[in-house]
């Protein structure tokens, strides 16, 4: 699905939407490539000053490793000049690695500035954000369910552990199941992935009908330990992500028989409800999962949230640890050619290209910011110089990373 984005004040209306929760003192980088919005980085204001450069250069090269030919620059600052500094070491790197500032955009107190603006084609004391309600691109990203929290801290809810009596009989059945003594005969492994196939079925369909037994949880958690069916599921959640060679073709085939296609956000809202059910031990496995299809399906944030637990319970956790990397240097898992899984149905796409918002940017500074002069984002937005019509879709459920450590950036990016 294509969302169209047509000027700047559209742009910081729908980052919300496309990072999955309200910023709050930080800077967020929107590169642009290839006609389409590219991967999005959001740092924290508060970086020591003398790591500024650092990180500066860190997030350049992640920008120009994803094909990055200009970014917008939208800093979220609660008082006047907290974001000057780390700006000020940025411009010089981003202008090093040939990467073009479309526009140097500052939010404060509910009104949008322009500190690069010399000629006076945009008042002094800024211009009012833009309600959600007159942005149709944000009622693009919320058919595709993907609605802000209301800060990063607020994403681990979505996948926190629940102590309820389901939640209880989950981790007793799932104790029993793996307590079983692992049968040798040749039946065995395909018996255990029915059971496990049957139990993701119901996961996958719960949207439209009855939700996993506690049996059914169990079998999921354990089948994410036999390392084989887990990469089958992740194959077919996330397609092109891992090569055929690595998938058991048997078992590609009984998932693709037997697993129901949906939304991606369908998906992660069904991954983080196992989550919540999935506690100790147990856990990691699922959050991989959760973050693979989230980062692949362009939802960087809860890719980080889950990564961050799931290295929490288990540091040693391979994949986990692989994935962290990729999503710490902005390495995006693209899609191949192959069958359309549940995560690229539905992801958003921005159209256009620097020209384009260059042309629909001098529009809106000849008619200064009509009520009328709306720019539609996508899920994956593009930019575009005309107004988008407004469509629907399935709404989505988006997450956060925890903290990351001192000068480190993080990626939150969308599939181009």
């Amino acid at each position: 699905m294509t969302i169209r984005i047509s000027d700047p004040l559209d742009l910081v209306a729908v980052l919300p939407y496309h990072l999955g929760y309200h910023p709050e003192r930080s800077l967020v980088l929107v590169t642009v490539g290839r006609e389409t919005i590219g991967v999005t980085v959001r740092v924290d204001l508060d970086v020591p000053a003398d790591e500024h450069v650092a990180l500066s250069r860190h997030l350049c090269a992640a920008m120009s490793r994803d094909g990055a030919e200009g970014c917008f620059v939208v800093v979220f600052e609660p008082s006047p000049g907290e974001g000057e500094a780390l700006t000020e070491a940025l411009m010089p790197e981003l202008d090093t690695a040939g990467i073009d500032v479309l526009e140097h955009l500052v939010v404060r107190d509910g009104r949008v500035f322009f500190p690069r603006c010399v000629d006076g084609c945009h008042p002094w004391d800024g211009v009012p954000l833009r309600s959600p309600e007159e942005v149709p691109a944000v009622a693009e990203f919320v058919g595709l369910g993907r609605a802000p929290v209301r800060d990063r801290d607020a994403l681990h809810d979505l996948m926190a552990p629940v102590d309820t009596t389901f939640a209880r009989r989950c981790a007793r059945e799932t104790r029993r199941l793996l307590a079983q003594p692992v049968d040798s005969g040749c039946d065995a492994q395909p018996h255990a992935h029915a059971a496990a196939v049957r139990a993701w079925a119901r996961l996958l369909s719960s949207f439209s009908g009855e939700g996993p037994t506690a049996r059914q949880v169990a079998h999921m958690t354990a089948s994410l330990a036999d390392k084989d069916f887990r990469d089958a599921l992740i194959g077919w959640l996330c397609p092109g992500c891992l090569p055929d060679s690595m998938v058991d073709p048997a078992l590609r085939r009984r998932l693709a028989r037997s697993l129901p296609q949906g939304p991606a956000a369908d998906v992660i809202a069904q991954l983080c409800w196992l989550a919540r059910h999935t506690s100790g031990s147990d856990a990691p496995g699922v959050l991989t999962v959760l973050a693979t299809v989230s980062w692949s399906s362009g939802d960087g944030a809860l890719a980080r949230v889950a990564l961050t637990r799931a290295r929490a319970l288990d540091p040693d956790y391979t994949l986990a640890l692989l994935l962290e990397r990729l999503v710490v240097h902005g390495i995006r898992l693209r899609a191949t050619s192959g069958p359309e899984g549940p995560a690229s149905a539905g992801s958003p796409r921005l159209l256009g290209g620097p020209t384009c918002w260059t042309r629909a940017w001098r529009g809106v500074c000849a008619h200064p910011y009509s009520a009328g002069q709306v720019m539609s984002a996508s899920a994956q937005p593009r930019l575009a110089g005309r107004q988008p019509s407004n469509r629907g879709g399935v709404p989505r459920v988006t997450t956060r990373p925890a903290r990351v450590r001192r000068g480190q950036a993080r990626t939150e990016g969308h599939e181009a």
